[in-house]
């Protein structure tokens, strides 16, 4: 059900490699609360004036993908979701790779102390990952352009947080029936320990999972 008005505003981060599930989720817990919802994929083509759907098969860290771009486009972000608080909206959902640590530390400076901010990490084995890219390769609605060899990028260079100065993580295995990973979402964010700012707090489901990128 959408939050209620006095409720404290609050940010969720989806965030993870590429086909970690996170888009997916986003989508449709940010349907569920009847919440604003962006996407680094969409806000990207939107820059730049391109079809949400149409396909960028540039070389990493190339095209609307360079580093330049990957921060207009986290910027655009940041001005959307201060946006929406100023506009006193109580529910944000942001949905993207957000690998850098700096990406992270910009969402919480702008939050300030004037929302709860929580990140959900998300994440599956190598074999879904695989499964993932390979159905996306065929959907022509697919907003992103994500592709194995981006995938071998972002692992590389990926360090997974323990925790996030701030703010409070999540970390999910999202090889699960979507509306239970609503429910691990949203039994999180609304504990007790989900709430306010100061120390992290790492927690995880109990779902299968590929630890390899857990370091």
């Amino acid at each position: 059900m959408p939050p209620r008005a006095s409720e404290r505003p609050r940010v969720v981060v989806f965030f993870g490699l590429v086909a970690s599930g996170k888009s997916h989720l986003a989508k449709r817990w940010a349907r569920v609360h009847h919440c604003r919802y962006y996407n680094t994929d969409i806000v990207r083509k939107e820059l730049f004036g391109l079809d949400p759907i149409s396909r960028q098969q540039a070389e990493v860290n190339h095209g609307i993908y360079s580093a330049e771009h990957n921060r207009a486009t986290y910027r655009e972000m940041i001005r959307r979701m201060t946006d929406d608080l100023d506009r006193q909206r109580t529910t944000i959902a942001l949905d993207g790779s957000y690998r850098e640590e700096h990406e992270r530390e910009k969402v919480v400076a702008a939050c300030g102390a004037r929302c709860d901010i929580v990140f959900i990490y998300c994440y599956c084995s190598e074999t879904e990952t695989r499964k993932r890219l390979d159905r996306r390769a065929v959907d022509p609605t697919a907003v992103s352009d994500g592709r194995w060899e981006i995938y071998l990028h972002q692992r590389a260079h990926f360090r997974v947080p323990t925790t996030i100065e701030g703010a409070r993580l999540l970390l999910l295995n999202t090889e699960d029936e979507t509306d239970r990973l609503i429910t691990a979402v949203d039994r999180f964010v609304e504990s007790d320990a989900a709430v306010g700012q100061g120390e992290g707090l790492l927690s995880q489901n109990s779902t299968p999972t590929d630890h390899s990128l857990l370091k």
